[in-house]
């Protein structure tokens, strides 16, 4: 797929509740952009935030939304009984103060993601 003339990768998640959302974003040598994400009802939520390649524990990254993440550092962790090797671990703070945790493993995309009660995980339907 192409945006703006770049190739991007892109991963839907599915909710429990029968809702979806698309997330994109661009590999490059010298790193990861999110562009943004298409929800259940067809809104458009850019991203624009970069995350260097060489990104150390505790370095943090606004996107354009104001919301900022952390880099925890690398991990590995098993979901569903497959285990993810160096997961790159992010946590957050929204715009509006919300709080959650995000796990990113290579090839897969999104593997964990925590944001207040809510917990979406890698179920083994990849």
């Amino acid at each position: 797929m192409n945006y703006n003339d770049q190739a991007i990768t892109g991963q839907t998640i599915f909710y429990a509740n029968g809702a979806k959302e698309s997330n994109y974003w661009n590999v490059a040598s010298s790193g990861v952009t999110l562009i943004g994400s298409v929800t259940n009802n067809s809104a458009i939520v850019p991203d624009g935030s970069f995350l260097p390649q060489n990104m150390k524990p505790g370095q943090t990254v606004t996107d354009s939304n104001n919301n900022v993440s952390v880099f925890v550092g690398f991990e590995a962790i098993e979901l569903a009984g497959k285990a993810f090797a160096n997961t790159c671990h992010f946590s957050g703070v929204s715009n509006i103060g919300d709080t959650g945790d995000v796990w990113y493993a290579p090839g897969y995309g999104l593997v964990k993601s925590i944001e207040g009660d809510l917990t979406l995980q890698y179920s083994g339907n990849l």
